[in-house]
């Protein structure tokens, strides 16, 4: 009888042992496979061209790609850990008044958001930079927010390319207007024609 309960308590021995390392193994698979996730989400995130910033559910930064460092002003070591607003500064270009800041608005609605026209990011030195961006939550499994992923990008270029435009076409109808030329414009997305005085008074002279 000793022995037969010697054994029957070694093989639950045995037994329990068993599914503690199954426990351990299946864990220890799941830890690598989250480790590798993230680290393919971090360097997907990394690798863009884009700036990314993404922070918790609070709206505390919890990790900032090269370009958003470099955009910014502001170091990993600085930025991780603080609210957003403090790190990224926004403002009306118009008004100079503060921007709402994207993450809150993501959190507050729960959906993707953008920024209006003509918003300027403010540096960590003060210097400003003129960007476009988008917010979108980040969510658990359930549904419910676990954070927000910001992109965002330097607009500095494409500003300046449009101000070109407005150049050149000011000065295009300058000449056309010096040169007493009429001229007409067919808008075909609007499915209307645009012209200028001298057009206008060659078609329809004055009675």
């Amino acid at each position: 009888m000793f022995i037969a309960c010697a054994l029957l308590e070694l093989a639950c021995l045995f037994w329990a042992a068993r599914r503690v390392k199954e426990e351990i193994d299946h864990t220890a698979k799941a830890a690598d496979e989250i480790r590798d996730q993230r680290e393919l989400y971090a360097t997907t995130l990394a690798s863009i061209g884009d700036a990314v910033i993404t922070t918790d559910e609070k709206g505390a930064i919890t990790f900032l790609n090269p370009v958003a460092l470099a955009l910014t002003g502001w170091s990993s070591d600085e930025a991780v850990g603080k609210n957003l607003s403090q790190i990224f500064r926004i403002i009306s270009e118009s008004t100079r008044e503060p921007v709402e800041n994207p993450v809150d608005k993501v959190l507050r609605l729960g959906t993707i958001v953008g920024l209006a026209n003509h918003t300027l990011l403010i540096r960590k030195d003060g210097s400003e930079i003129p960007i476009d961006d988008s917010g979108a939550p980040i969510r658990h499994g359930d549904g419910s927010i676990r954070g927000v992923v910001l992109v965002f990008r330097d607009f500095s270029e494409h500003k300046k390319t449009e101000a070109a435009i407005r150049r050149s076409e000011e000065q295009l109808r300058l000449a056309i207007d010096g040169a007493e030329l009429g001229t007409f414009f067919c808008n075909f997305p609007l499915d209307k024609i645009e012209w200028n005085d001298r057009c206008k008074a060659h078609f329809f002279p004055p009675a």
